[in-house]
């Protein structure tokens, strides 16, 4: 291998370290904005896994928006945005129906928490969405 393909390994392997750092600092701050419309909604009298569905799309338009400029620099793969968002989106529902189901295990299923069961789901929908958009989003 030659020393412009290791530059270009490395510096390949970095800037996904960076990505995912980024992704996870975004995905922290939607979790913020996830768990309080979640409970705020649940503390409403709103059926958790409809308030689950409401909080997850609602901190998903901040994961989106961030997670496109800040995290992945705008670099889609896609030529547009309005291409970008729908591709991200069915990626995102997918990590909805994730998140609802392990939420749905863990609170009807198993007998935990709604707190423990919205930590589990967040944490597996985390890895499905960073994992599909940099795999199919983002280059």
């Amino acid at each position: 291998m030659n020393d412009r393909k290791v530059s270009a390994l490395v510096l390949s392997r970095v800037l996904k370290g960076k990505q995912l750092h980024g992704y996870f600092l975004v995905g922290s701050i939607a979790a913020v904005i996830d768990f309080t419309v979640l409970f705020a909604a649940v503390r409403a009298g709103v059926y958790y896994l409809i308030a689950n569905t409401i909080a997850f799309m609602s901190a998903n338009i901040f994961n989106f928006l961030a997670g496109h400029y800040f995290v992945f620099n705008k670099r889609s793969r896609m030529t547009n945005l309005f291409h970008t968002y729908a591709a991200v989106l069915f990626i995102s529902i997918v990590g909805l129906l994730i998140n609802n189901g392990t939420l749905f295990v863990a609170v009807d299923l198993i007998a935990t928490d709604l707190f423990a069961g919205k930590v589990l789901a967040t944490i597996i929908a985390f890895l499905w969405n960073f994992g599909a958009r940099k795999r199919w989003v983002y280059a």
